[in-house]
């Protein structure tokens, strides 16, 4: 075989491999609360479950395009990301967010999830990490927003927690993930350097490092 024939056979299995690790994202609709929720997962349902929420300008298919899914399931994980009710592919809901997560935990059969949540679904994991603590196993709060309103509970959570913040954010101030890691008992920071709003965009691979690094601390039987 020549030069170019190798290359060509090559590329070839390249995207014979990433096709298969794309095949593995599954899309999923499910009657939740009130609406037809939309939502991809990976990996299989018997490894520890990870349900990523998104920021208000985005929706599941981020952490599928940012490579968040792939990364957790390789890393014996189950990742699943969700359309929050009015975004991406989900209808608007009826129900208060804390009912809607509660709803959502359930429905899908997850046991004690870690919750990452970034920007403006902390509107959803903030009243679950300080009312129903009992149902999540570790909190990744990525700058949420409503950390004022809750400001008064913060102190409930009880769940191992990492803070992560980009150290350029310009919409949460920084000092927010001061004041939450100071009412989180035990709380660990993770703070991306250079890193804007939505830091997983600008330094994925220091985002998905960070929260393995933390995820693998409670669960030694997943690491590599």
């Amino acid at each position: 075989m020549n030069g170019r024939g190798m290359i060509g056979t090559f590329l070839c299995v390249i995207y014979l491999g990433v096709a298969n690790v794309m095949a593995d994202v599954v899309q999923h609709t499910k009657h939740i609360g009130d609406v037809d929720l939309f939502y991809r997962e990976a990996g299989s349902r018997g490894d520890p479950s990870i349900l990523l929420l998104h920021g208000g300008r985005f929706h599941s298919g981020t952490w599928h395009d940012l490579g968040t899914l792939d990364t957790l399931s390789q890393n014996g994980y189950h990742p699943i990301a969700v359309d929050l009710p009015g975004y991406g592919q989900s209808p608007e809901s009826t129900l208060e967010p804390l009912a809607f997560m509660v709803a959502l935990i359930d429905s899908l059969n997850l046991h004690r999830p870690a919750v990452v949540s970034p920007s403006m679904s902390g509107r959803f994991s903030l009243p679950l990490a300080t009312e129903r603590s009992d149902l999540i196993g570790a909190y990744i709060p990525v700058a949420p927003a409503g950390i004022k309103t809750r400001r008064d509970h913060l102190r409930q959570i009880a769940v191992p927690t990492l803070i992560v913040w980009g150290t350029h954010d310009t919409v949460i101030p920084l000092s927010q993930s001061d004041a939450l890691h100071r009412a989180i008992s035990g709380s660990q920071t993770l703070l991306i350097k250079d890193a804007s709003h939505p830091c997983y965009l600008d330094k994925p691979d220091v985002f998905h490092r960070g929260i393995l690094d933390f995820l693998d601390s409670l669960n030694p039987s997943t690491e590599n």
